[in-house]
């Protein structure tokens, strides 16, 4: 798994050379294998542009992912210029809905403005994670696993910082609750203070039938957790997002909220002042 779909299949490729889910985060890592990576073998690519990028002495993934995009564009596309900007680690479509395969979901979102606090990234990837267990549920699948990743902005002064951390539950579930709490553990982890952050996403890995795990000692615990979160899901489906949710994310969804609709303050700011044409 990795930061966007085009790179996730370049972690793909090297997990079925072993065993489990291979993970694709770290920057520096990240290079490594696309610097290895055939551009024959790149997703999404094709013969034709797969030929013409060769003549051109685009042979592999990294060269791919530092060619100027304006020229990728003008020779591929706005596909190809799709694929260079996953490359990058930026994903094509920003996600507030799930994006999902047979063995993950992931949720994530690069920040407008950068975070510092910590509480306001754990609420942040709280309502990540309220996201993601509802479509692990809309799915009928469960998970053991809850990866939590951030960010700074590779492009701002000082260094550059990403980091991920993976949570294996004992038990596979898709019970929003401990997967909060698995996320804020992990976010715990990597979490470094006066660091400005500008991306952030949780990854739920291993998606499983509930059918394919033993009863357990806790079936009696599990069926309330299901009920609850059955009826959570009807009434937020019925009434509106988020109608009923969990305090850090509401509170996340409050701050989205008042800063992307926030009234222009004409009187205060001098950058809220009408401009006549």
């Amino acid at each position: 798994m990795s930061l966007t779909n085009t790179l996730a299949k370049v972690a793909n490729n090297y997990s079925k050379k072993g065993e489990g889910v291979f993970i694709l985060m770290d920057e520096k890592e990240i290079n490594s294998f696309l610097e290895r990576f055939p551009i024959a073998d790149l997703w999404g690519i094709g013969r034709n542009h797969t030929k013409y990028l060769l003549s051109q002495g685009i042979d592999t993934a990294l060269k791919l992912k530092r060619a100027p995009p304006k020229w990728i564009r003008q020779k591929m596309s706005v596909v190809g210029e799709r694929i260079v900007s996953e490359l990058n680690g930026h994903m094509a479509h920003e996600i507030e809905e799930a994006s999902a395969s047979k063995k993950m979901i992931t949720v994530s979102r690069s920040f407008k403005e950068p975070k510092t606090e910590n509480e306001e990234i754990e609420s942040t990837i709280s309502a990540f994670i309220e996201r993601a267990a509802e479509k692990l549920r809309g799915e009928g699948r469960v998970t053991s696993q809850v990866l939590v990743f951030i960010k700074t902005n590779r492009f701002s002064e000082g260094d550059y910082y990403s980091n991920y951390h993976l949570v294996e539950l004992e038990v596979a579930c898709n019970y929003t609750p401990t997967f909060i709490t698995a996320a804020k553990s992990a976010l715990s982890k990597i979490y470094k203070p006066y660091l400005s952050y500008k991306k952030a996403g949780v990854c739920l890995l291993e998606l499983s039938d509930p059918e394919s795990f033993q009863p357990s000692f806790f079936k009696s615990s599990s069926s309330r957790q299901e009920q609850l979160m059955q009826t959570l899901d009807t009434l937020n489906k019925r009434y509106g997002k988020r109608t009923v949710s969990y305090g850090a994310v509401k509170q996340a969804a409050h701050t989205i909220t008042q800063r992307q609709f926030l009234s222009p303050c004409y009187t205060t700011h001098w950058s809220d002042l009408p401009k006549v044409k």
